[in-house]
This record gives structure tokens, C-alpha cells and sequence, in this order.
């Protein structure tokens, strides 16, 4: 099993127990300072107690923030682009995650495209579910992006072949140093992915088709 899945549960938010501290630490400082006349026992216990909720409160601050700088150095945060479909238009909404440092990153990058959406982001997928991202290689600024022939199963019209070519266009040339984007099929320059548009050319970035 990789850490991918592991870092987007630690990324999803802090710890909760750090918010908990921090409501408890705000009701014993009421407690303490707006009920008017507290005996000094009670006084000196409910400062104790404050005390010690500043110093967890530190510690979990500290953790999180290493814990933080651990998930920053495996993984690289990506924007990839989905499909947004209105009765009225369709178009790219881009859509930033986290992907592991495994060393092949722009891979990386194009398996999570493939992955596609959140299902509660109201997005439609890019790619055919059961592609496979066979490798991406960059030369001279052209990014060289190999799927499987699966890709090929598009079950779009015209306008949405150009939102897929798009999606990898764009979502490639998000790096630095890629100008350009060549699709392969099983390493082979193909004609079209779905017949409406030529794909045997690098494809540049198409910044119109983004909201």
C-alpha cells in the first residue's frame, strides 16, 4: 500500500484534538475570568489547568507543523483539469491535489488525471476509467505523454474531445519547462483520439476553455 492515500487523510485538516484544546482552553478562561467572585482555591486550580492547556496546545502546534513539513517534502501538490458540464456549456474547472514524490512525477500526475474527480465536485473524468498511463518523458520542452489503448474509448462529441485534449495540454504544461504536449498510443503517434480532433501534433496550452 503507498503513503498516497495516507497523506490525503493527514492533509484533509489539522488535528482535531488541537481545536478541541483550544475550546476547552477559551471555556476555562471564561470560567476563570467572567463569573465574578471565585474562591482563591478554585482560582489557583482553574489557572493550573490553564496552564497546562497552553502548554498541549504548544506541543500539538509543534506536531502538526512538523507533521506538515513531512507531508510537504513527499508529496507535490498538482493541478489537474476536470470537465464541468451546465445545461448551458461545458468547459475545464481545474482542481488542485497532492500527489506523492515517487520520482516519476508528471506520471504521477497524469494516473490522478486519469483517477478523475471527486464525485462530490459535481465534475465529470477526463480519461476512460480503465486507461493506463503507460509513461511521460519530457524533451526540449515537449511533454511525451504514452497511454494505453483504452485511452482511445471517448464517449464524447466534438466539443468534448477538445475539453480532453485540453485537460492533458493544459494539465501538463502546469510545470515548468513543458511547452507542449504530444499524445501516444502504446507509443505511437495516432491521428485522432476520438475523430473529431487531429492529434498528431504536440498540443499547447489552451488557457479559453478554463473557468
Amino acid at each position: 500500500m503507498t503513503n498516497r492515500n495516507h497523506f490525503r487523510v493527514l492533509i484533509s485538516g489539522r488535528p482535531a484534538s488541537l481545536f478541541v484544546i483550544l475550546a476547552l482552553f477559551v471555556l476555562v478562561s471564561l470560567a476563570a475570568g467572567g463569573c465574578g467572585f471565585v474562591p482563591s482555591s478554585k482560582a489557583d486550580a482553574l489557572e493550573r489547568r490553564v496552564s497546562e492547556l497552553e502548554k498541549q496546545v504548544a506541543e500539538l502546534a509543534a506536531k502538526n507543523e512538523a507533521l506538515e513539513q513531512t507531508i510537504d517534502r513527499f508529496t507535490q501538490t498538482v493541478t489537474l483539469y476536470f470537465i464541468k458540464n451546465t445545461p448551458t456549456e461545458m468547459y475545464l474547472s481545474p482542481v488542485k491535489r497532492r500527489v506523492a514524490r515517487t520520482g516519476d512525477l508528471f506520471k504521477e500526475t497524469m494516473e490522478e488525471l486519469v483517477k478523475g474527480p471527486d464525485p462530490a465536485s459535481g465534475l465529470g473524468p477526463v480519461l476512460p476509467a480503465d486507461t493506463r498511463v503507460l509513461g511521460v518523458t519530457v524533451k526540449d520542452g515537449t511533454a511525451y505523454v504514452d497511454f494505453s489503448p483504452e485511452v482511445r474509448r471517448l464517449n464524447v462529441g466534438s466539443r468534448g474531445e477538445a475539453l480532453v485534449l485540453a485537460a492533458i495540454a493544459d494539465t501538463l504544461t502546469e510545470f515548468p519547462g513543458v511547452r507542449q504536449v504530444q499524445i501516444l498510443v502504446a507509443g505511437k503517434v495516432i491521428e485522432s483520439l476520438g475523430g473529431h480532433f487531429a492529434a498528431d501534433r504536440p498540443l499547447t496550452r489552451n488557457e479559453t476553455v478554463i473557468k
